[in-house]
């Protein structure tokens, strides 16, 4: 699973717009509006109902969350061990 498709996922899931979220993402609204269609298409299911006012999460996309959260910090405390294991003894 690519980590950053989760972060997107994430990040779309709490602003509640595809369009807000981009800039925040690095992405344009098209290219992060495809990066979610990507990411459904992977997983076989939409994640958001698309609204003239924004995004929200279907049943699915709600299932996916809490998911997508545990898999990012797992990810996050794994890269903070491997930086803290890098250091050398005495290097605070």
């Amino acid at each position: 699973m690519d980590l950053a498709l989760l972060r997107a996922f994430v990040h779309v899931s709490e602003v509640g717009s595809i369009t807000e979220a981009a800039p925040g993402l690095g992405y344009s609204q098209p290219g992060l509006s495809q990066r979610i269609q990507g990411l459904e298409r992977r997983l076989g299911c939409r994640l958001f109902d698309r609204g003239p006012h924004g995004v929200t999460l279907t049943a699915q996309g709600t299932t996916l969350l809490p998911y997508a959260r545990i898999i990012l910090g797992v990810a996050e405390t794994m890269r903070e061990e491997l930086a803290r294991d890098r250091r050398l003894p005495g290097e605070d």
